[in-house]
């Protein structure tokens, strides 16, 4: 009798120890989601960075219109957070609503004013004469740069450290359990 009894105390000791190192994981895996955001908000700026630098390449040196530009843009990247390509079937769309704006979902990790600046950015494409697109461009890509930079220091700052403050909370909430 006394065999089966330190079994199951071993059986029962087992599931309180998984039990705690699930608390562990999921404290941690809450941690991660938040870092992601700081990572996605890079990825979205680094993207847009990326593609104005093509867009003023494109637009000053070849007679191509927005959409063919928009379209290879979307073909040689292929991981793409903005999904151009699903923008582009967007803009074809004959249905599609002018006064909804496509991104918005893409970037809701943004502060409002992020996302109202991308929003120009998008809708201010092709609607100048060469000199002028090319001076608006450098306008936005010294705006988009900008922004860049300092997504990649948040990034940099604060995606480490809220996973390991998931940790921490995590091995927090086991020690009080304890």
């Amino acid at each position: 009798m006394g065999f089966m009894m330190r079994i199951i105390n071993y059986y029962i000791e087992i599931k309180v120890v998984v039990g705690y190192a699930i608390i562990v994981v999921v404290a941690t895996y809450i941690g991660y989601s938040f870092s992601r955001n700081y990572v996605n908000k890079y990825r979205i700026y680094n993207q847009l960075y990326d593609f104005l630098n093509y867009y003023k390449l494109e637009v000053g040196y070849s007679q191509k219109r927005i959409g063919q530009i928009l379209e290879e843009y979307a073909k040689n990247n292929k991981v793409s957070i903005l999904k151009l390509e699903e923008f582009l079937e967007f803009l074809r769309n004959d249905f599609y609503d002018k006064d909804k704006f496509y991104f918005k979902e893409r970037i809701y990790i943004l502060e409002e004013k992020e996302q109202i600046e991308i929003e120009e950015i998008f809708n201010d494409l092709g609607k100048y004469d060469l000199i002028q697109e090319k001076e608006k461009i450098e306008i936005l890509l010294n705006r988009v740069k900008n922004n860049l930079d300092l997504a990649k220091e948040n990034k940099n700052k604060y995606s480490n450290l809220c996973i390991k403050l998931g940790l921490i909370t995590g091995c927090f909430i086991v020690v009080l359990l304890i």
